[in-house]
């Protein structure tokens, strides 16, 4: 058993082109100092679901 990796490459005209695999015996660290951060439970400061309109409140000209 491996790991695959697939790199999909772009032509020069913006159109996917070929992909390129890479197996690997052993697992491959991530670098993650890229990456943003994932917070779980992300914290809304000011929630606005207390009391969500439901209603169309403008009225409609015929």
């Amino acid at each position: 058993m491996g790991y695959l990796e697939r790199n999909q490459q772009r032509e020069s005209n913006g159109r996917m082109g070929r992909a390129e695999y890479v197996i690997y015996e052993m697992t491959k660290e991530k670098d993650r100092s890229s990456e943003s951060p994932c917070t779980e439970k992300p914290y809304t400061v000011n929630p606005d679901m207390d009391t969500p309109v439901t209603e169309n409140t403008r009225a409609i000209k015929y």
